[in-house]
């Protein structure tokens, strides 16, 4: 039941948001939305994002991660994951050379939460994301509002893939900041002949 709720909820929040599908692969991982950056960010390429800036937000699309098999996450799991994962970003860099609304978008953020033990990142980075491990927030607020994404990105996994959430709480997840600069996403991923922009 609690599982049913959630997901009624992720998909509320995804109307409320602004949050699309951009192809109908059944392997894409991410969902897009338009947003703003927060505050100015100058990254390893060389691309400023400026604060208010308009950026492309790439939200993990649940119902597609593979699930984890009983025996629980093994080589062949993670192998399938990564290629999706290459795969969503072959679609999304299809989208975006061809869609002129996202000329203009010279970076995509995503805002994760991962297992600390887990070399998520290294391998994020290895298909061109740019991790960044955001400052602990110094105010009650904001120690509050994290404790709120971790309890929410656990329920999500208990809903959509509840082998991930075994053994786990939501204290065990921390934040990443994930960012993909358009430069990159269309040198690593467009097709040649769209590789331009």
């Amino acid at each position: 039941m609690l599982n049913r709720a959630v997901r009624a909820a992720d998909r509320a929040l995804r109307l409320v948001r602004g949050i699309r599908r951009f192809c109908d692969d059944p392997e894409c991982l991410y969902r897009l939305s338009l947003g703003k950056a927060a505050e100015d960010t100058l990254l390893p390429d060389g691309t400023h994002v400026r604060a208010g800036e308009t950026i492309g937000i790439l939200h993990l699309w649940s119902e597609h991660v593979p699930a984890i098999p009983a025996s629980g996450a093994d080589l062949a799991w993670a192998c399938r994951t990564l290629r999706a994962a290459r795969r969503s970003l072959r679609l999304l860099a299809e989208h975006v050379a061809r869609d002129p609304a996202w000329r203009e978008v010279r970076a995509f953020a995503a805002d994760g939460l991962f297992l600390q033990a887990q070399g998520g990142g290294r391998v994020l980075e290895g298909i061109g994301f740019i991790t960044v491990r955001p400052p602990e927030p110094l105010r009650a607020g904001g120690r509050l509002a994290l404790r709120g994404r971790k309890l929410w990105a656990w329920l999500l996994r208990k809903a959509f893939n509840p082998r991930s959430a075994r053994g786990l709480g939501p204290g065990d997840l921390f934040p990443r900041y994930l960012w993909l600069t358009r430069r990159e996403l269309l040198q690593r991923y467009a097709p040649r002949a769209g590789a331009g922009g």
